[in-house]
């Protein structure tokens, strides 16, 4: 959300956060076996990634990477299937997509090396739109939310199962959700998105919380966002029980059955 909304009035920064962006995303795609077409430019790449959100996304892109290439040969099977490669390479390019279209939004026409990632900005959107199966990513999402199995903390471990659960339920395919899992999913999202918008206004409230300017302007505005999510998940929670209830069949999605709406 940070990289996509920030506002960078150093060009010549923002051309270097993207080509950190785009070198970490050639990185993550040659583990997915894939290779961007457009040539590169001429002259070396800038380095010296900051450390506002466009240069942090660099660092994800790049992380994401390291969890595909730390793998053993036990787990090769996972890149052996093309439609979940199409699937990761497109999540990979549409994470990308958000620093190139960042990189234009923030420089002029006649910025150098802008030519360039308004070209690359265009295969990487075709990259993107390339996954029409649209049903997760198979046994590459468990490598990727999966490792370190050894955990340093309670926090990665909640961050894990996240994402676990995230990358799982994207891959339940459509026909098979019934009625009650959309109202147990969105009575669980509604949870989260409320849990998390208590946590910032106990935040902005704090006396004693020291957060400067920037700092409560970001909390205000993911305050904002979390109300405007509440309030559209309120809308279709009520639509969900307007629908028939399903009278027959097993739903096939895991773990939901059991969670209340």
């Amino acid at each position: 959300m940070s990289a996509k909304r920030g506002v960078y009035p150093d060009e010549a920064q923002v051309m270097a956060d993207w080509q950190a962006v785009l070198s970490a995303t050639k990185y993550h795609l040659r583990w997915l076996r894939c290779r961007l077409r457009t040539s590169p430019r001429a002259e070396p790449e800038p380095s010296g990634r900051s450390d506002n959100a466009l240069g942090r996304l660099a660092q994800a892109i790049g992380a994401g990477a390291d969890l595909l290439a730390v793998q053993d040969a036990a787990a090769s099977w996972a890149f052996e299937v093309r439609d979940d490669l199409i699937a990761a390479r497109a999540e990979v390019a549409s994470i990308a997509l958000i620093g190139a279209r960042a990189g234009v939004r923030n420089t002029a026409a006649r910025t150098h090396g802008r030519a360039h990632l308004l070209r690359v900005a265009e295969e990487l959107a075709d990259l993107a739109g390339a996954d029409v199966r649209r049903a997760g990513l198979g046994g590459l999402a468990g490598l990727a939310a999966s490792w370190p199995a050894a955990q340093a903390g309670d926090l990665q471990a909640v961050a894990t199962a996240a994402a676990r659960w995230e990358r799982t339920h994207a891959s339940v395919p459509p026909q098979t959700v019934l009625t009650r899992d959309l109202r147990s999913t969105t009575a669980q999202l509604r949870t989260v998105v409320s849990i998390a918008r208590y946590l910032v206004t106990s935040l902005l409230s704090a006396p004693n919380a020291g957060l400067d300017r920037a700092t409560r302007h970001s909390l205000l505005t993911v305050g904002s966002e979390l109300l405007s999510f509440e309030l559209s998940a309120r809308g279709v929670q009520q639509a969900w029980r307007r629908r028939l209830s399903d009278l027959s069949g097993s739903s096939q999605s895991p773990g939901w059955e059991r969670t209340s709406s």
